[in-house]
């Protein structure tokens, strides 16, 4: 029986201290990219989690998940990621929310863009309706809005498929093939 309690006792802890993978969020460093999440799922009890993904190119090969987080608070900051200048950068924001009666939504985005030497960017995902679609807006670090270019469908799938860019999706969220970085 103790180890039972004791095991109980540590899944109780991570899911109200959250559990995270992925490098901190550091907003001064340089050639960077952090990832920010708004997400605006309502319901009693909602569990909200978040995953940053990139890609070796707008094709959506060699996925990698860069960061991943549940517990998070509705406006919260994922992780912060080092960027190549010049070389262009394929990635994706996703959600996750377990939403007591209303189900297991997500949404994700996936966008691409060149970053220049020395900058500092922040992508921020927006979801808005209860989680029903969701938008990147990419900064920098004097705020101006960059470019992105955005295909029609995203390059995180669900178990149920292919889903279009910015629309919610049921089930969770899965990249086939992809490699964890630590």
């Amino acid at each position: 029986m103790k180890l039972k309690n004791g095991v109980f006792h540590s899944i109780l802890i991570v899911a109200l201290t959250g559990c995270a993978h992925g490098p901190a969020v550091q907003n001064d460093l340089p050639n960077s990219l952090t990832a920010h999440i708004n997400n605006d799922a309502t319901g009693t009890m909602v569990m909200r989690g978040g995953n940053l993904y990139t890609f070796a190119n707008e094709h959506c090969e060699a996925a990698e998940m860069k960061a991943s987080k549940t517990s998070m608070n509705s406006q919260e900051a994922l992780s912060t990621i080092l960027l190549t200048p010049g070389k262009p950068l394929t990635f994706a924001l996703t959600t996750l929310n377990a939403q007591g009666f209303k189900g297991n939504w997500g949404c994700s985005v996936t966008a691409t863009f060149t970053p220049e030497n020395g900058k500092r960017y922040l992508a921020m995902l927006q979801t808005e309706g209860d989680n029903r679609t969701c938008r990147i807006t990419l900064t920098d670090q004097d705020n101006r809005t960059i470019p992105t270019a955005m295909p029609e469908y995203s390059c995180v799938k669900t178990l149920a498929g292919t889903v279009k860019n910015g629309e919610r999706h049921a089930s969770t969220p899965y990249v086939p093939r992809v490699s964890v970085s630590r």
